[in-house]
């Protein structure tokens, strides 16, 4: 170690090529007193630059002396080099770039550049993007001209930000800046002819179509749909006869990436977990190991392709429910209402409040989540000052709050005119407030952003069934899930309470009592039965019927004197 540091490694470098951290490293140069000379480790210093006037920011970071990530303003490649340089990305690093690559970053750039079909499975914090992607386009745009490189991944926002990180590498370098040409949101153009594009995918890839791309990288491919990738990017590399790569953490099992890092030989498949990265301080790991549930870890930092047998939530479900938009703060303007479920947390659990908007204009009606916050260890009168803030922003129409440890947040709610109500979990409530979620999933009815918390608790909520044959519902870690499900719950259409209902019903009187009378007479009353015998009314309940007639019963009445 001693003798590689003086040679001009980094502690990156040497933290890779002895299986520990950078922190380690410094450690043990420190307690061998391992010092560069000052000519090697500075070389020439170079003028201090001064900040604009005004500019806050850029004084403070020259009075730190901190400089960009790989800017390199002495950059430059002498004529009798460029032969090396094209042929080899080594040379290019050296020359010219300057990063001091990890062994599995150098063999990740080796496989883009060489290999037709490439699968990079890795787990969170490897340093894809800024290490691996950007200086292998860079590199590939800069030595094959009039070549066009597409970058895809779900959202605009993860498009930008690949895009940025390779803007970023060419302007800071004193021998590609003056290549740059043309910049704009989506790509950048170099003076041999080369653009690179960073585009989002959409649902169906319909922004991708149009281009014939010589390297194609689908970033985060497993949150991508699998017909953007198969429907629109595949066929537009058929004319080239481009390279693909797709880049992920694993995530689901079946779609498209997943079928090319285990099921298509004809895919280069580099496998990264997170514990090789030198970026990653110690105690890091085992951290998020306690305090993450198993699938979620094994997914995200040991980069496995896991999928729950008693998953709740389908992986397709899910996937489809994804779309390309920005969590926002307040209501927006149109025929739409706004619900919201609030999830109290306990012990290790955060509090959760989300919000949904319900599109009236359509039927059935359609949901999509607007704005999820999550509170860690945060007291729960703060907690509730938020959702009164929330209700306000979005006029909400009704909040479904968890009753477990929520009372007293209810009551102030109510107190300060919030529309809540409380939601006691049971066996048989939790069943249904979550076949409520489940059916909207399924139905294609709800929109979910790109919240990787969110998919991951969605994707390791589990069922089981206990032994009295009654559905449980779990996660390890579930307060996204809960708040979603009971914003969710609150947005459904309930039927109306009983009670009077007024209504026209012509003819109804006949049935309530007699019509009354008018302008027109009673009917005269009916004449009396007379007696055969003296010829006389008879009374009501006296008569009689004889062999001869009606009669009085007993003796006549007599007659008149």
């Amino acid at each position: 170690m001693r003798d590689l540091y003086l040679e001009g490694k980094s502690t990156a470098y040497l933290a890779d090529r002895f299986s520990t951290s950078i922190e380690n490293v410094r450690q043990r140069l420190s307690r061998m007193d391992v010092k560069r000379p000052a000519s090697e480790a500075r070389g020439p210093s170079p003028a201090r630059p001064q900040a604009a006037p005004g500019d806050l920011a850029e004084a403070i970071r020259v009075i730190l002396g901190t400089v960009p990530p790989h800017e390199r303003p002495e950059a430059h490649v002498p004529p009798e080099a460029l032969p090396e340089v094209i042929r080899s990305y080594q040379a290019f690093n050296e020359r010219v770039l300057g990063i001091d690559h990890p062994t599995y970053q150098r063999d990740c750039i080796r496989a883009i550049l060489g290999e037709p079909l490439v699968a990079i499975v890795k787990g969170r914090q490897i340093g894809a993007t800024q290490y691996v992607i950007a200086p292998a386009v860079v590199y590939f745009a800069f030595t094959r001209p009039y070549t066009t490189v597409l970058i895809t991944s779900l959202t605009m926002r993860q498009a930008t930000y690949v895009l940025t990180r390779i803007k970023n590498l060419i302007a800071g370098n004193a021998a590609l800046k003056r290549s740059l040409v043309d910049v704009s949101l989506e790509r950048l153009r170099l003076s041999n002819g080369s653009e690179v594009l960073s585009l989002p995918s959409g649902v169906d890839g319909s922004s991708l179509r149009g281009y014939s791309p010589s390297l194609a990288i689908v970033d985060e491919a497993a949150f991508v749909p699998d017909r953007a990738i198969q429907d629109a990017l595949l066929p537009s590399l058929a004319v080239t006869g481009g390279a693909l790569v797709v880049v992920s953490t694993p995530w689901g099992v079946g779609s498209y990436f997943y079928r090319c890092a285990r099921e298509n030989p004809a895919f280069k498949v580099l496998e990264i977990p997170s514990s090789r990265s030198p970026f990653i301080p110690p105690g890091f790991l085992e951290a998020r190991r306690l305090d993450t549930d198993p699938l979620s870890y094994r997914t995200e930092y040991l980069g496995e392709f896991v999928a729950s047998a008693d998953a709740y939530f389908s992986h397709e479900s899910i996937k489809a429910a994804i779309r390309d938009y920005e969590l926002r703060d307040s209501a927006r303007d149109g025929p739409v209402s706004c619900f919201a479920g609030v999830d109290w947390g306990r012990k290790v659990d955060s509090s959760v409040v989300a919000v949904v908007e319900r599109d009236d204009s359509v039927e059935p009606s359609h949901l999509r989540l607007v704005h999820l916050k999550e509170f860690f260890e945060t007291p729960y009168t703060q907690v509730v000052g938020y959702v009164k803030v929330v209700a306000e922003s979005f006029r909400v129409r009704r909040v479904l709050a968890d009753t477990g440890a929520g009372l007293a947040q209810i009551d102030s709610l109510k107190e300060a005119r919030v529309p809540v109500e409380g939601f006691a979990f049971t066996l048989g409530s939790k069943a249904d407030l979550m076949s409520n979620l489940k059916l909207a999933l399924e139905n294609r009815q709800l929109d979910l952003p790109d919240h990787r918390r969110l998919l991951l608790q969605l994707s390791a909520f589990e069922y089981s069934i206990s032994e009295a044959g009654n559905l449980r519902l779990h996660g390890k870690h579930d307060d996204l899930v809960d708040a979603l499900a009971l914003a969710a719950y609150a947005a459904r259409r309930r039927p109306g309470k009983p009670g009077f209902v007024a209504v026209t019903m012509p003819g109804l009187g006949r049935f309530l009592g007699p019509e009354p009378v008018r302008g027109s007479r009673l009917p005269p009353p009916r004449p009396r039965p007379c007696c055969v015998k003296c010829k006389g009314e008879i009374p009501p309940g006296q008569v009689a019927i004889g062999r001869e007639g009606r009669q009085h019963a007993g003796r006549c009445p007599p007659g008149p004197a």
